[in-house]
């Protein structure tokens, strides 16, 4: 979920609502039609958080679609390898994607 830097500004509405609300504590959902970029402000919410000082290991960023993933086929399935994933000592951003294939 690699964006190039300069298509930060075709989203920067996305972003920034997404940024008031990052330390809240609720699911964001982002929901639109097929193929409207929702995966596109994820990659690019995750590199603002990084950007932000956020460290590396206290992302999950997932997609499901990806065959890496292909073994995840079950709810329970899906929560344990998040959590395997999850910083113990920090808090911890989720960035699921694809999720309606489990």
């Amino acid at each position: 979920m690699n964006m190039p830097e300069n298509q930060l500004f075709l989203r920067k509405e996305y972003l920034e609502e997404l940024k008031k609300y990052k330390d809240i504590p609720l699911v964001k959902i982002l929901s639109g039609i097929r193929r409207c970029g929702k995966s596109s402000i994820l990659s690019l919410y995750k590199s603002l958080l990084q950007k932000s000082g956020i460290e590396e290991k206290q992302i999950v960023s997932i997609s499901y679609s990806d065959m890496d993933f292909s073994s995840v086929a079950t709810a329970n399935e899906m929560y344990q390898d998040i959590l395997q994933k999850m910083p113990k000592d920090k808090k911890c951003y989720l960035l699921l994607d694809e999720v309606q294939v489990i």
